[in-house]
């Protein structure tokens, strides 16, 4: 009984600290088609750096649904799967303004388990299917056709190390509102299996909150550049500078509970193409809420789906571990 009390009181004192002693940090998200996920893409990131010597440590699980079947004369696009990532991500700050990190993915493709939910889900609120619910569900099949010839087949479940990334953010001002980010994105993971691009890219991003919101509300967002080196995957067809950007507005419902909606958008990775997934630019559309049970914890939990059709997954889960020391 004195183990439960104790562990009551100390969940009562959590419960009582306050909860925002940092702006929250905006959903750490990015495209996660298995033609794009493989590339150097950052998330936003936070509008500030972390102080000298302190650290954040990140654990991020996303689930990503994939159904795209799309033809013209001279192409056919087929994706039906799911990618699961995992990532670990490390940043302490230093003297100088400077923080420093290290982001780690594992990542895997699959049948998944998400087709079910998904075509009852559109059943439920009259939304087409395109198709989906004809297919076999959580069945994996990745296939992109060039004049009847395959450059891409992909059917075989695999998991593995994907392309590991150094980040490193310094403040843009005296305050604390505004923070530029540089990226160097290694080729860890396995090309052949879609871990990463088997190339190495490089991306240049600002990200800034609104310094002047007192209340509930508070908007935030941020854009960059990213370059890209020569990928193993659909080498001819791919672009070398990719600009991309997000936005977003916070509402803090509860002491602990922040909740979002942001907005996500990158230009095309892939040129001569008459497909949306390959040539158009993308956008999604970020819902999901941040819990702080205390000042060093964060809880995040989001829903992305593609408003701009084929272009992204069609629902991405995510959910999300931050903590700082």
């Amino acid at each position: 009984m004195r183990l439960y009390a104790i562990a009551a009181g100390l969940a009562a004192v959590t419960w009582m600290l306050p909860a925002r002693a940092l702006p929250e940090l905006p959903f750490d998200t990015t495209n996660q088609s298995p033609l794009i996920q493989i590339y150097g893409l950052p998330g936003l990131g936070a509008p500030y750096v972390l102080a000298p010597g302190q650290s954040r440590v990140d654990f991020h699980f996303e689930a990503a649904n994939h159904f795209v079947g799309k033809s013209t004369a001279t192409e056919s696009l087929f994706l039906d799967g799911e990618t699961h990532r995992t990532t670990l991500k490390i940043y302490r700050g230093f003297s100088g303004g400077r923080e420093i990190g290290i982001e780690i993915p594992y990542v895997g493709h699959g049948g998944g388990f998400m087709d079910s939910f998904i075509e009852g889900w559109h059943d439920f609120f009259g939304l087409p299917q395109y198709g989906r619910d004809r297919m076999p569900t959580d069945q994996l099949l990745y296939q992109y056709q060039r004049n009847g010839v395959d450059s891409i087949y992909f059917a075989r479940t695999t998991a593995g190390m994907g392309d590991v990334r150094l980040v490193v953010g310094l403040p843009f001002t005296a305050r604390a509102e505004t923070a530029v980010r540089f990226s160097l994105k290694l080729p860890t993971g396995d090309s052949q299996k879609l871990l990463g691009s088997g190339a190495t890219d490089a991306a240049l991003w600002f990200s800034t909150r609104c310094a002047r919101c007192t209340g509930a509300l508070s908007w935030y967002g941020g854009s960059g550049i990213l370059w890209m080196g020569e990928s193993d995957v659909l080498r001819n067809q791919q672009r070398q500078v990719v600009a991309f950007g997000s936005l977003g507005l916070h509402w803090q419902a509860l002491s602990r509970l922040t909740l979002g909606v942001q907005l996500d958008g990158h230009t095309p990775f892939y040129r001569d193409s008459a497909l949306a997934s390959l040539a158009d630019s993308s956008a999604q559309l970020v819902l999901g809420g941040i819990w702080r049970p205390s000042q060093r914890y964060a809880w995040e939990l989001a829903i992305t789906e593609d408003i701009a059709v084929d272009t992204a997954p069609d629902v991405v889960v995510r959910i999300g571990l931050r903590s700082w020391f």
